[in-house]
């Protein structure tokens, strides 16, 4: 059995579905292919490039666009402007692939797999689908209507897909796909232990893949208002920030600050963590939830990520703030309040879906055999 998964990079959380889904394909024993959504490395860069700094740059532009956009159902039958460019490329992917499974982690992608399966441009056999990556929809959902499945987290966004044009038999609620590194079990007083020496509570601050946030801040309030802790900084690529803790570690003489680039150990940083500070994003915020620890929402979030970021504080999953100053205080009321960490983690706990991926796979998997077993 062959699995295609055409992902995207603007920011990380795409890669990271596509690389969860294509470790569970493989313990099905499926070959599995994982091909980007712009065709050559020079479009990806650019393409990620392009959403960093609209992330970082022009916040409140992008947000008005997104808004109006999404409110909107531009469908019209045909292929969408954003889509053209890497068409012919998905047919000579799918061509010389001949996959059995088409997986989409990005609705870019999906958009394509849509339109060519409407067009009868797809073998009949070829099951295709697409994960919602996030809590919310963002604009163009329509132009995936014709996927024989979409995958969303939780069952808030059911209404809207089908407003979207997605029929309910098409929307399959198992979560969001996580790493297997996020599944396995784990003793946070060991890892605590391997990566920092002791066992003293600890806070991480994390700021996703773009290493977009005023991580310094975060650290200083915490820093300078709560004694006694362990404060682990992930800055990701955010160059900027890491020399400014530095800095800071240097003139105070801590040794309670951690502070991070680019590491390939967040997953055993996260899971050492007894709270994690973070940003709003359907991926990073899943990954918390399958490791069950209580988390914050931090400041400046982009639209989707502020939809998200209400959502779940409304629904008792999180706590959040609004700028860096508010971070001690909030730090405090969660580890001074039993009651509140024990609500937070009894949501979570029901919200956790850690093995997603797995059954994702599984679900379509079971759809080819059951199509062979018919034909």
């Amino acid at each position: 059995m062959k699995v295609l998964i055409f992902s995207m990079t603007c920011g990380q959380g795409h890669n990271m579905i596509a690389k969860s889904l294509e470790e569970s394909f493989k313990d099905y024993n499926a070959e599995v292919k994982i091909s980007q959504f712009y065709q050559s490395e020079k479009m990806i860069k650019k393409g990620n490039r392009d959403y960093l700094f609209a992330c970082k740059y022009i916040p409140h532009i992008y947000q008005f666009v997104w808004n109006k956009l999404r409110n909107k159902n531009h469908y019209n039958g045909k292929l969408p402007t954003f889509a053209k460019k890497s068409f012919n490329y998905f047919i000579k992917e799918i061509q010389s692939y001949n996959p059995d499974i088409i997986v989409c982690t990005h609705l870019y992608a999906s958009a394509i797999i849509s339109y060519m399966k409407i067009n009868n441009m797809l073998n009949k056999n070829i099951i295709t689908a697409t994960i919602l990556f996030d809590f919310c929809l963002a604009p163009y959902w329509e132009y995936s209507k014709n996927v024989d499945y979409i995958f969303q987290p939780f069952e808030n966004t059911t209404n809207a897909l089908i407003e979207k044009g997605f029929d309910k038999n098409q929307i399959v609620t198992l979560g969001m796909p996580v790493r297997k590194v996020f599944k396995e079990p784990y003793n946070s007083d060991e890892l605590k232990n391997q990566l920092l020496g002791n066992t003293k509570t600890t806070i991480l601050i994390q700021g996703g893949g773009g290493g977009i946030g005023k991580n310094d801040k975060l650290v200083f309030n915490l820093h300078k208002n709560i004694k006694d802790i362990n404060i682990i900084c992930a800055n990701g690529s955010n160059k900027k920030t890491y020399n400014k803790i530095e800095k800071y570690i240097k003139k105070y003489n801590t040794n309670n600050i951690y502070n991070l680039s680019f590491t390939d150990k967040l997953p055993l940083y996260m899971k050492a963590s007894d709270i994690i500070v973070t940003k709003g994003g359907g991926n990073g915020i899943s990954e918390i939830l399958a490791i069950k620890k209580p988390f914050i929402i931090r400041e400046k979030t982009i639209i989707n990520e502020k939809i998200n970021k209400k959502m779940l504080i409304k629904d008792g999953i999180a706590l959040g703030i609004n700028k860096p100053s508010e971070l001690a205080n909030v730090v405090k009321q969660l580890l001074q309040s039993p009651n509140l960490l024990s609500k937070l983690k009894f949501n979570i706990d029901n919200l956790s879906r850690p093995n997603a991926s797995d059954d994702i796979a599984k679900f379509l998997i079971n759809k080819i055999n059951e199509n062979n077993k018919n034909n």
